[in-house]
């Protein structure tokens, strides 16, 4: 619940725009991820996770997504410098990314294509599982993906029970 935190410091102009988002206003989004690991502090195991996850939910199996190995570090806890900071254009690839950031990665992908957005109704279910499947490989951990398509009628039932979390219309 937690993976999307840093978007609390993305201007509303941007996480609401109704269509597709330019060049500087997608690099501005992207920051919600460094964004959102710095602000979940704490040192046991379960945080630890959830820094992870916020960190690393759009990093892509074949290494095309983000943040990569972004120097969080050098921003010393700076907000204003964390919005600057360079995102490399390569992220982390296949088992380097943190597993509880690959599963996010399906679920996230999961709910935004199944739910209404400002700029998109939301898709039929086979739709979204076909493009799941599709990006195996690609986007998702392959056996994640795989997991996830055999256990798709327990996900619905899971998500059918928690309709205050979900975004589905």
């Amino acid at each position: 619940m937690l993976h999307d935190g840093g978007k609390v410091a993305i201007e509303d102009a941007v996480l609401k725009k109704p269509g597709k988002l330019d060049e500087a206003e997608y690099d501005n989004m992207k920051h919600h991820s460094v964004i959102g690991g710095l602000v979940l502090a704490g040192d046991d195991a379960r945080d630890q996770a959830a820094r992870e996850v916020a960190l690393h939910h759009h990093e892509r199996w074949d290494g095309r997504g983000y943040p990569g190995r972004a120097d969080v570090a050098s921003a010393h806890g700076d907000l204003a410098l964390l919005r600057r900071l360079p995102i490399p254009t390569a992220g982390l690839s296949g088992t380097d990314i943190p597993l509880f950031a690959r599963i996010v990665a399906i679920a996230d992908v999961f709910d935004a294509l199944s739910s209404r957005r400002a700029y998109k109704d939301p898709w039929p279910e086979e739709k979204v599982l076909q493009t799941i499947r599709d990006e195996s490989g690609k986007a998702f951990d392959p056996e994640l993906v795989e997991s996830f398509v055999e256990r798709f009628e327990q996900v619905k039932a899971a998500w059918a029970r928690h309709p205050d979390l979900s975004h589905h219309v």
